[in-house]
């Protein structure tokens, strides 16, 4: 999908079976099936025994293999920086040795023709010639991006969708074996207050897709006049984004507490599971109220009750405090810049006290030299 096209628009006008001495013995636009491999991929990316093409010098018994993790002499598998394949699409050696780091052999493939001394285990591949697609071929060269695209592929490990076009062209290398992204976002895990009103929930799945038919929503208590355990997919609706939601008719005000299982699956099988167990909590306040309810305690002020209280309260009663959040009351606006600041003063007035004590105690507890 990915390399083929590359290697037929720029490598396979010379590298041809139509030519009975191809360029390096190499050739890239025969596609017949080796042992359940197209012959392309096969020349560059399975040739581990040296099927074709010039052979390695490393032998294993009688028969040429290359070594490591080449599996051509074009590709080195994960390494492309160390691949003749990249040297040659590049134009110059990209592994950081030269020639001259290594013995090479004068002739490819002959181990006679290696420098008198050196040994076949130190020899290793030189980059000669030029760039490719040479410059006076007339074949348009390769983009950066082309050339990147090749250089990913050696660095994966040389992937080949082989299901592609068949009936599991789902599965192989490019298989989508990540889970869908699934995300509960109302009720909120443990405490809620009330009233709850919706369940509200997040998909979403980069590859395959999301399978929406596959979506399981479960409660262990009745929902929407369903029993517990019963399937309350249905009743949801898009909301756009990956966002589905289910109003519900009878909010969940008072204490409660409940559990949701919900499922969903993508296109390609994979299942994420969510089980969201959680409370609703009424929020009572100690402000201005209608209707009857339980009062909390003496309260402060016109308007607050004692103990349990009916009617409504319109008085001038405690009521949450500002900035409380921040672990401190704001001072009323009524206030005067005076018993705005007091409390400053008095905190540095402590803190110089403290400082008197402890320098008292330290000139106390000093030896005196003597004299």
């Amino acid at each position: 999908r990915d390399i083929r096209p590359i290697l037929q628009a720029h490598c396979a006008p010379c590298h041809t079976k139509d030519d009975a001495e191809p360029p390096a013995a190499l050739v890239l636009d025969d596609t017949a099936d080796y042992d359940g491999l197209p012959g392309d991929y096969a020349r560059l990316a399975a040739d581990e025994s040296a099927r074709w093409g010039i052979p390695p010098l490393v032998k294993v018994g009688d028969q040429p293999a290359w070594r490591q993790s080449n599996a051509s002499r074009y590709v080195r598998k994960f390494q492309s920086r160390r691949s003749l394949l990249m040297w040659k699409v590049f134009g110059a050696r990209l592994d950081g040795w030269t020639n001259e780091d290594h013995p090479t052999e004068t002739v490819p493939g002959d181990a006679n023709t290696l420098p008198e001394g050196a040994e076949v285990g130190e020899a290793d591949l030189d980059f000669n010639g030029s760039i490719m697609p040479p410059p006076a071929s007339g074949v348009t060269p390769l983009s950066e991006d082309q050339k990147m695209t090749l250089a990913r592929w050696i660095d994966l490990g040389c992937p080949i969708n082989l299901g592609e076009g068949t009936d599991n062209e789902d599965y192989g290398w490019f298989l989508d074996d990540l889970r869908p992204t699934l995300a509960i976002g109302s009720p909120r895990p443990g405490e809620n207050p009330a009233p709850l009103t919706e369940f509200l929930i997040g998909v979403a799945d980069a590859y395959s897709g999301v399978n929406l038919a596959t979506l399981s929503v479960t409660a262990d208590f009745e929902v929407e006049s369903r029993a517990a355990g019963v399937n309350l997919s249905d009743l949801f609706t898009p909301a756009g984004d990956g966002v589905l939601t289910l109003p519900l008719s009878n909010p969940i005000s008072a204490v409660f507490t409940g559990t949701l299982n919900v499922e969903i699956a993508d296109h390609q099988g994979n299942i994420t599971r969510v089980r969201r167990s959680f409370h609703v909590k009424p929020d009572v306040g100690e402000g201005e109220g209608e209707g009857e309810g339980e009062g909390e305690g003496e309260g402060e002020g016109e308007g607050e009750g004692e103990g349990e209280g009916e009617g409504e309260g319109e008085g001038e009663g405690e009521t949450e405090k500002p900035f409380a959040w921040l672990g401190c009351a704001a001072h009323p606006v009524e206030s005067s810049a005076a018993e705005r600041i007091q409390p400053g003063y008095t905190a540095v007035g402590d803190i110089l006290m403290a400082c008197v004590m402890v320098a008292l105690i330290s000139a106390l507890l000093t030896p005196r030299p003597r004299k």
